[in-house]
């Protein structure tokens, strides 16, 4: 049996890897990813005049001069499923999630598109696959841009993103509901995922990481019902933070639907203070954290960027 004042260190050691990782949206997930700057940070969907707009980030904080010697090493996706049902009639899912999605187990991406960058973050290739029409007309950057993310600890540094335009007109006629999120490959292998904001960055759900999207409700309600002896100690020591909660059970992936505004949680905008947003759901822990920077930004908390964002592609600010 495991003795209370081991718990306590060990539940105190685990907190302290939480506090010093933490960072935002999905920009370290917090306790065992070995290289949190390395990471997803941030995927973004929205409508401009004719263009489905998807911006995914990665290297948060970043706050060094290019050249970044392993960014070729790995492939950045962003998937599509256009066939997967979404429904709005659940209210508690439509505001967390932006809708409900009928069948978790069979999400499939319809398309999908893979970047491949250079150590100075340019861009070397662009592959959409799948059921897109027209793909020559995708408008296409890559690059260091400042930092979008809402949050004291990123003010003044960098992204490298990766900012697709594709027009209405390459997805099947009449498609209005998107399901999406991102991941990073290295070396054939999974290693890194983003759907909705605040999701896989909370220490609970950081397991779903390497998983695909139609595993994750499954891989929940595992870790529920079935945790294992490290996973029960940190559920009942620190339940806010490890303890999976009945909402969580749906699967890692961003909805956006043309029937409805676009803004959290119907796809993401750049000016969505999703730390706030995901903190009127119950997920606080960025919006404390936003607290707790020692630099003058954070207070009165910030919920505007600390650079204004462009009002045209490729939307984010320029770098720092």
């Amino acid at each position: 049996m495991i003795k209370l004042p081991l718990i306590k260190i060990f539940a105190s050691l685990i907190l302290l890897l939480l506090l010093q990782g933490a960072a935002a949206s999905d920009h370290a997930d917090p306790v065992f990813n070995q290289q949190p700057t390395r990471s997803l940070s941030g995927l973004f969907a929205f409508i401009d005049n004719n263009d489905l707009i998807i911006i995914l980030t990665t290297h948060p904080g970043l706050n060094h001069p290019l050249p970044i010697h392993h960014l070729h090493e790995q492939t950045y996706r962003v998937h599509l499923d256009l066939t997967s049902k979404v429904s709005f009639d659940n209210p508690q899912q439509r505001m967390r999630y932006g809708g409900s999605i009928n069948r978790p187990k069979h999400i499939k991406e319809s398309a999908t598109l893979a970047f491949s960058l250079n150590e100075n973050a340019e861009l070397v290739k662009f592959k959409p696959q799948g059921a897109l029409q027209e793909t020559d007309n995708i408008r296409v950057f890559t690059g260091v841009r400042d930092d979008p993310f809402i949050f004291p600890k990123f003010f003044g540094t960098n992204v490298v993103a990766m900012v697709t335009a594709i027009p209405l007109d390459a997805f099947p006629k009449q498609q209005k509901d998107f399901v999406l999120w991102g991941d990073i490959i290295r070396k054939g292998k999974k290693i890194d995922h983003v759907g909705r904001s605040n999701r896989t960055m909370q220490p609970r759900l950081d397991f779903l990481n390497t998983l695909e999207p139609y595993e994750h409700l499954e891989a929940i309600n595992k870790k529920h019902n079935d945790p294992g002896l490290v996973d029960k100690v940190l559920m009942s020591k620190l339940a806010p933070l490890f303890a999976i909660r009945d909402y969580d059970k749906f699967p890692d992936v961003m909805i956006f639907s043309r029937h409805h505004k676009a803004g959290f949680p119907n796809g993401r905008l750049l000016t969505d203070d999703v730390a706030d947003l995901t903190c009127q759901l119950g997920d606080c822990l960025l919006w404390e954290l936003s607290y707790g920077d020692v630099r003058t930004w954070n207070w009165p908390r910030k919920n505007t960027n600390d650079k204004p964002f462009l009002p045209h592609f490729p939307y984010l600010a320029k770098p720092w």
